[in-house]
């Protein structure tokens, strides 16, 4: 039975040690970058392109077109921030776990998803 993460970390170590074939390396090491910010539901994801650029030692530009891949691939959605009252306000980013096998119930919670039998 899979185990539903029950922290942050292991939410990531559980991003680290997973079968991606579909992403690029740097779309991988974007996502467990990313899971270091959220929560177990990889959720409350909002680091500003500079500070993923600071973390990857990629280029703002490179961040950007590998949150757009990870997005279009739909490992993430993102949310965009806009500006509040003139000041700029941070993307926030959510991680679909569905693409690890999870499912979420009504209130959700991340849960085991159902067997196919």
């Amino acid at each position: 039975m899979i185990k539903v993460p029950a922290s942050q970390y292991e939410l990531t170590s559980m991003l680290i040690q997973s079968s991606t074939p579909d992403l690029k390396s740097l779309e991988k090491l974007l996502l467990i970058v990313l899971s270091d910010f959220g929560n177990e539901k990889g959720e409350d994801i909002y680091p500003s392109l500079s500070t993923l650029s600071d973390k990857t030692c990629m280029t703002r530009r490179s961040v950007i077109n590998n949150l757009k891949s990870l997005e279009g691939k739909g490992y993430i959605a993102k949310f965009t921030g806009g500006v509040v009252d003139g000041k700029n306000v941070t993307n926030r980013y959510f991680i679909n776990l569905e693409k690890f096998g999870y499912d979420y119930d009504k209130k959700g919670n991340v849960i085991a998803a159902a067997s196919a039998s």
